[in-house]
């Protein structure tokens, strides 16, 4: 089962996919999660999506 969830920050994501892991047991991958934990390490990857700006109005 793959499920994608989308949204703007504050709109639920974390809590629905709260509900869905306890209620599914599937796997939770966040790539905002594994986006910081590669900038944090200053890794290719990290510095890369460092690069890029996020606008928000």
């Amino acid at each position: 089962m793959n499920i994608i969830i989308f949204g703007p920050p504050l709109a639920g994501k974390g809590t629905q996919s709260k509900k869905i892991i306890n209620d599914f047991g599937v796997i939770h991958l966040s790539t905002g999660d594994v986006l910081r934990q590669e900038k944090a390490q200053k890794s290719e990857l990290g510095i890369k999506a460092s690069e890029y700006k996020i606008w928000r109005l």
